[in-house]
Formats: C-alpha cells, sequence, structure tokens
C-alpha cells in the first residue's frame, strides 16, 4: 500500500496510488508536479481523510474507437485516410473487439487476431495496417487514463516484415506502348491523361487536381501544388510543392489538348476551364468541374482492356514511371524528386533491385584493383632489393 511515481515514457509522468487494496493510476505534466501531488495524497492517507472515487465506467473498445473517429482521424487526417481507417475500424477491429472493455484487451487478443489475420490470406502490410490503427487508439486511451498500457507495441515478430512496394506492379515500356496506342486510336480523349501519368510519374488525384496555371511552358515543368482526395481537394501527400519536368513529347501533347478545350469552350460559349482535364471535356453533360477518382480508373481499364494488356492499378502507372526511369539508368535521387517520395530511402527500399547491373562485374573491378596493386614493389621487397645491391659493390 502506498503512493508511487514513475516516468512510463520521457516526460511523462504517473502517480501509482495503492490504497485498502484499490489501485488508481493517474497521468500528472511534470515530474515536480507529480511528486506534489503524491506527497498531498500520501498526507491525506496518514489523516485516514483520502478516499479514492469510483472511477468512470470503462468504455467499450467500439466506443472509444467512435470518439477516437470523430476526434483525431477526423480533424487531423485527409478524407482518402480517414475512409481508409474508417473502413479498417468497420471490418477488422470493431468485430474483433468493439463489444469488449478497452482495458480487457490483452497482448496475447492482439497475437491471436494477428495470427488470425495472417490464416486468412491478408498481407503483412495490411495486418500491420490493422495494428497501427489500434495503436493509435490505445495511445490515446492511455493519455485519457483510461488504459495504462498499449498492448499493440512491437508487434513486428509477429506480423513478419512487410517490404516497401510489396504487392505493386509495372508495365513493362512494350505493355505501356500498347495502352498509350490504344487510347490514341479508340479513346483519344484519355490518351493525354494516360501520357501525362505515364511520362510524370503524377499520383491520381495530383493528375486531377492539376490546373493550367501549374505548368510552366518555357521553363518546361510542372509544379505539383494539390491533389484531388476523394473529392476533396487538398495538399499532396507530402504536403510538398515539388517540380516535375517536362519531356517535348508531353509538352506538345498537352498544348495540343488545351487547344482542343478551348476550341470546344468557344464553340459552347464558354469560358475555359482552369483544371487541365475537366470533367465536362469527357462528360459533357456533367456540370462538376473535376474528374472523380473512378472516371480515370474506367479509362484506364478500358484501354488495357483493348490494348489486351493485363490489369493493373491507375497507381501502379506511377510504379511503371519509377522503375523505366531507373532500368534506363537515371539517378536514385533524380527519381526521388520527380516522384516526390518523402526520401531517399523510400526510392531505394522499392526500386533499389532494379538499379541496371549494380552488382555485375563488381569483383572482377576489385580483382583488378588488388592486381594492379600487387604489382607494385612493396616496402620490404625494396628494401630487400637495395640491400643486395649494396652487397655487389662491395
Amino acid at each position: 500500500m502506498g503512493v508511487k511515481v514513475r516516468e512510463r515514457k520521457p516526460g511523462e509522468w504517473w502517480v501509482f496510488i495503492d490504497y485498502n487494496g484499490d489501485r488508481r493510476a493517474k497521468k500528472v505534466g511534470s515530474k515536480r508536479a507529480a511528486a506534489e501531488l503524491a506527497k498531498e495524497i500520501e498526507k491525506q492517507i496518514a489523516a485516514a481523510e483520502f478516499q479514492i472515487k469510483a472511477p468512470p465506467p470503462v468504455p467499450t473498445f467500439g466506443k472509444f474507437a467512435e470518439k477516437w473517429m470523430e476526434g483525431y482521424v477526423k480533424a487531423s487526417l485527409k478524407p482518402s485516410a480517414q475512409s481508409c481507417y474508417a473502413d479498417i475500424l468497420k471490418t477488422h477491429l470493431t468485430p474483433a473487439f468493439g463489444n469488449r472493455p478497452i482495458n480487457e484487451i490483452t497482448r496475447k487478443d492482439i497475437k491471436d487476431f494477428i495470427y488470425q489475420k495472417k490464416a486468412a490470406g491478408y498481407a503483412p502490410r495490411t495486418v500491420g495496417a490493422m495494428i497501427h490503427r489500434m495503436s493509435s487508439i490505445f495511445e490515446h486511451a492511455i493519455e485519457d487514463a483510461i488504459v495504462t498500457v498499449n498492448p499493440t507495441r512491437r508487434p513486428g515478430r509477429y506480423i513478419g516484415q512487410p517490404k516497401l512496394g510489396e504487392g505493386m506492379t509495372a508495365l513493362t515500356p512494350e505493355e505501356g506502348q500498347a495502352v498509350l496506342e490504344a487510347a490514341r486510336e479508340q479513346f483519344p480523349k484519355a490518351y493525354p491523361i494516360l501520357l501525362t501519368a505515364m511520362m510524370t510519374g503524377m499520383r491520381q488525384g495530383e493528375i486531377i487536381a492539376l490546373q493550367w496555371g501549374d505548368i510552366d511552358w518555357r521553363g518546361k515543368f510542372i509544379e505539383v501544388r494539390r491533389a484531388d482526395w476523394s473529392g476533396h481537394l487538398g495538399t499532396t501527400k507530402t504536403g510538398k510543392v515539388r517540380r516535375i519536368d517536362l519531356s517535348d513529347p508531353l509538352l506538345d501533347v498537352l498544348n495540343g489538348h488545351k487547344k482542343a478545350l478551348a476550341a470546344d469552350d468557344l464553340a459552347n460559349g464558354r469560358s475555359m476551364s482552369e483544371w487541365v482535364f475537366p470533367k465536362r471535356w469527357y462528360y459533357p453533360t456533367k456540370r462538376e468541374e473535376r474528374l472523380r477518382d473512378d472516371n480515370v480508373r474506367r479509362m484506364l481499364s478500358t484501354c488495357l482492356k483493348k490494348a489486351g494488356v493485363r490489369s493493373i492499378k491507375f497507381h501502379e502507372l506511377r510504379h511503371s514511371f519509377c522503375s523505366w526511369m531507373i532500368q534506363n539508368g537515371e539517378n536514385l535521387v533524380y527519381v526521388k524528386d520527380q516522384a516526390g517520395h518523402s526520401s531517399i530511402k523510400v526510392t531505394v527500399d522499392i526500386y533499389g533491385h532494379l538499379i541496371p547491373g549494380k552488382d555485375r562485374g563488381a569483383m572482377d573491378r576489385l580483382g583488378k584493383l588488388l592486381e594492379k596493386s600487387a604489382t607494385q614493389a612493396q616496402p620490404g621487397e625494396t628494401r630487400l632489393s637495395n640491400i643486395q645491391e649494396m652487397k655487389g659493390k662491395f
């Protein structure tokens, strides 16, 4: 029985109370504040004046997760991430833990959940995403003093280590050409979008949100300033503006596309849209300004079928761009800047294995280096040779 002060993690101080068989824990801001509170509680215990108030009922995991969604997720994350979080919660976490008091969920429960999902065929990266969401929920529950531990910490040895880029595929250059030819011949309005995706590596939402003012025709580059997330306009994935160099063929196509849009708007008595790919150009009866995600995906799917090329996701056109650049011998730092990866480590982890001939000839080059060194006179040999020459003179 007593009162103790502990630092659970750097800068996070707690007061733990064990009194008359009842235990409580309270998070306090600083070490000094925790020590003062502990001292005051000890005085009250000594004077038999201390009483532990009945704690509020512990919420179920499902109820607390709803609060977490309404507070943290909606206030902090982009619409696309919110949708992903809500889907994981509804499909996986709530069915497994929703009705259980959040403080009764143990590490064994988490391990069993991981093993069940892996047995059901979910990839390590997908299972990791589920546990990451659970971890965030428990961290918020700790801050609210509802639980004292996070049972999801360090789950790597149970999940396995997923690799960046796992599950993604890329078109071969020949497949890319076939898709572009099918678009140019049968769906000419889709051709500029697909060519832009393949020759810039821009994300789908960045292409949808591209405006004419983002293109520098003289400098031959695009400034990627924004992205469309399920109909919501916001910043790019990294929150940063980046420049993408443009090739002359792509500039010519975009220039021709702009002229076609201008002619159509003039014929219909409209001012020209600020969007490079306005929805009314593809769906004349629609009033929305920007395309939707499913519109762009449908264009790609149709062109893939007409070209006789396997089905891929639109995002894998970006993956194809990066793969082609690296296989063509382009510098990894340049590819990282063009693609807008958060760090060079991301680029290396996903595409490092594609560097052409990165290991070929390494041993031969080392052998030639050592062979060259071996042919040079060594210090000991030089001294011995000099001594023998000196002996010959006497």
